[in-house]
């Protein structure tokens, strides 16, 4: 979280909270690209708050990151998993990305036999839970 703080002072990117627990269970490099992905997203469309938890209930981790950017309307909601989908008709690949990034936490998520979904929060929106 430090050096995404770095790299975007003007974010505010909070560890939430971590629950200590055994996750020998998750693939820790798959978990780490789901971060990244989900981490970048919350950069892309955040006013100033991003906060990133993960905790554990049993035998099922949950990874929230939670952003105050507008939210994505609940009709659209399914669609952000498909590939190459962008919601924002104004971006395109040379404002950055192709559709790819929450499609691909939608592909791990199913890989470890778990969900993906974005739900309102708090701050915005909340997305995946494994």
């Amino acid at each position: 979280m430090e050096d995404i703080q770095m790299v975007n002072p003007q974010r505010e990117v909070t560890l939430h909270e971590v629950v200590a627990g055994d996750y020998g269970a998750l693939d820790m490099r798959l978990m780490e690209r789901v971060l990244d992905n989900l981490v970048n997203n919350a950069l892309r469309y955040s006013s100033q708050r991003i906060q990133v938890s993960l905790t554990l209930a049993g035998s099922w981790a949950t990874l929230q990151v939670n952003d105050d950017g507008p939210g994505i309307d609940p009709a659209e909601r399914e669609r952000v998993f498909e590939p190459f989908v962008r919601l924002d008709p104004s971006r395109d690949r040379a404002t950055g990305g192709c559709g790819l990034g929450l499609a691909i936490v939608h592909s791990i998520a199913q890989a470890m036999s778990g969900e993906v979904s974005c739900r309102t929060s708090p701050l915005g929106w909340r997305l995946l839970q494994l």
